[in-house]
C-alpha cells in the first residue's frame, strides 16, 4: 500500500488553509480625507462596521460634524468586493492642494495591516474594484451631506 499520499494531503490541507487566511483579511476601518480646492474646504470620515462619523469644514461656516450608525449593507457593499491586495495596487499621486486643487486620501486597516495613499492614480478599468469602491463612499458621503442639509 503506497502512504505517500496520506503523509502529503494534510501538509496540502494545511497549505490551502494557510493560503486563504493570509489573503482574507477584513477591513476593521475606512479613513476618508478629502481637502482643498478653490474654497478650502475638507472632509473627513471614518467608518466602521458600527458607526460612520463625518466632520465637514467649509469656509466661514463652523465645523459640522455628522454621527450616525451605519447600514450593514452599506459596509458590506464597501468591504466585501475589495480586497488589500486591490488597494496595494494603488499608487499615490502628487498632491495638488498648493495649485487650488482636492487632495483626497484614502486609509484602509484590517486587523493585520494599513494601507493609505493620497491622490491614488485609480484606473477605472484595470483597478475596478477600488473604482467601484470609492463611487461608492464618495456617493454615500454627499448623500450624507445633503440629508443634514449642510450642502
Amino acid at each position: 500500500m503506497n502512504v505517500f499520499p496520506y503523509r502529503i494531503f494534510p501538509i496540502l490541507l494545511l497549505f490551502i488553509f494557510m493560503g486563504c487566511t493570509a489573503t482574507s483579511q477584513s477591513i476593521t476601518k475606512i479613513t476618508y480625507n478629502s481637502g482643498g480646492g478653490e474654497m478650502g474646504g475638507y472632509i473627513n470620515a471614518q467608518l466602521t462596521k458600527d458607526s460612520i462619523i463625518v466632520g465637514i469644514t467649509k469656509p466661514y461656516i463652523k465645523q459640522i460634524v455628522i454621527r450616525d450608525k451605519i447600514h450593514r449593507e452599506l459596509w458590506d457593499s464597501l468591504t466585501k468586493p475589495v480586497t488589500m491586495k486591490d488597494f496595494r495596487e494603488i499608487k499615490s499621486g502628487k498632491s495638488v492642494i498648493h495649485i487650488d486643487g482636492i487632495d483626497v486620501t484614502l486609509k484602509i486597516e484590517t486587523e493585520q495591516e494599513t494601507y493609505s495613499f493620497i491622490n491614488g492614480n485609480i484606473d477605472d478599468i484595470k483597478n475596478k474594484t477600488v473604482s467601484h469602491f470609492m463611487k461608492i463612499l464618495e456617493d454615500n458621503l454627499r448623500k450624507i451631506y445633503i440629508n443634514e442639509r449642510y450642502e
